[in-house]
């Protein structure tokens, strides 16, 4: 069963409350030229899945840095276990 309701009139109360969100608003009509309350609303509804999608993408990609992190870190300890034997190498060789 899809407990979905189908908006057809949205009503804001608390405003007064709330001025963060009136300040939201009011930066959203200002960046995109936007007369109306109601018409900043719809802008960041339609913005919302836009920056969820792009907020998605970025928590992935960052998940592949730091994997290649991670990997680039043991492949660094596994250089720098190496070079500690060779220079022991040289340091044996060098007391001889």
């Amino acid at each position: 069963m899809d407990d979905r309701k189908d908006f057809k009139t949205v009503l804001l109360r608390g405003l007064d409350e709330n001025q963060d969100l009136v300040n939201t608003i009011n930066d959203v009509m200002k960046q995109y030229g936007i007369n109306t309350g109601q018409n900043a609303i719809f802008e960041i509804i339609r913005r919302y899945e836009i920056l969820k999608s792009q907020n998605e993408n970025l928590k992935e990609q960052l998940s592949n840095r730091d994997s290649k992190i991670r990997y680039l870190q043991r492949d660094l300890s596994n250089h720098t276990d190496t070079l500690n034997k060779i220079k022991e190498v040289f340091t044996y060789v060098n007391e001889m």
